[in-house]
């Protein structure tokens, strides 16, 4: 098998794989898991990252990058002027009729040309390349006094290489 952004030589582990020169990390797409079930982790897992968003910034725009199928862009919009953008057009189509706003674009944080209070990558920040700028791009994009939130998968932690399971990593950055 081999990296599917650089075709370099990839290394698998029980979730996924790791590409050995760009560090591209791709998970395995799991068919056993029901449609019912999915949908109650997803959910779950949106709730929880809105909690922890909420403790710094209860109010205002945000944009979740990376926004897929727009599980936790639902949640949000209870509280937030909410907004997205991915990648993958189909996702795109799905998300707006989802979270029912047209506010999800087709495309990076590059194509976005607003400022935000709070700009989230929940599992999206490890599939870009030029990170850096990246990280530019999104202090750029934070209104003053915003919030960015990273979460991203962390394959070389303990209980990865102990027990086999992904621990997922939180980065808060704070005022950038």
């Amino acid at each position: 098998m081999k990296c599917s952004i650089c075709q370099g030589e990839v290394r698998e582990f029980w979730e996924g794989v790791k590409c050995r020169q760009c560090g591209f990390v791709e998970r395995k797409v799991k068919n056993t898991v029901s449609k019912e079930n999915k949908k109650r982790a997803d959910f779950w897992m949106a709730s929880r990252r809105i909690k922890i968003v909420k403790k710094q910034i209860q109010k205002g725009s945000l944009l979740d990058v990376g926004c897929g199928l727009g599980e936790f862009l639902k949640i949000a919009s209870k509280t937030f002027d909410v907004a997205g953008c991915d990648i993958d057009k189909n996702r795109v189509l799905i998300a707006r009729e989802i979270v029912g706003v047209p506010k999800i674009t087709h495309g990076d944080i590059f194509s976005i040309k607003k400022s935000f209070d709070c700009i989230t990558f929940f599992e999206s920040l490890q599939y870009i390349q030029n990170w850096k700028n990246t990280i530019k791009k999104v202090k750029s994009s934070l209104s003053p006094g915003g919030y960015a939130f990273f979460e991203v998968p962390n394959i070389d932690s303990y209980y990865y290489k102990t027990i086999k399971i992904l621990r997922w990593v939180i980065f808060l950055m704070l005022n950038l």
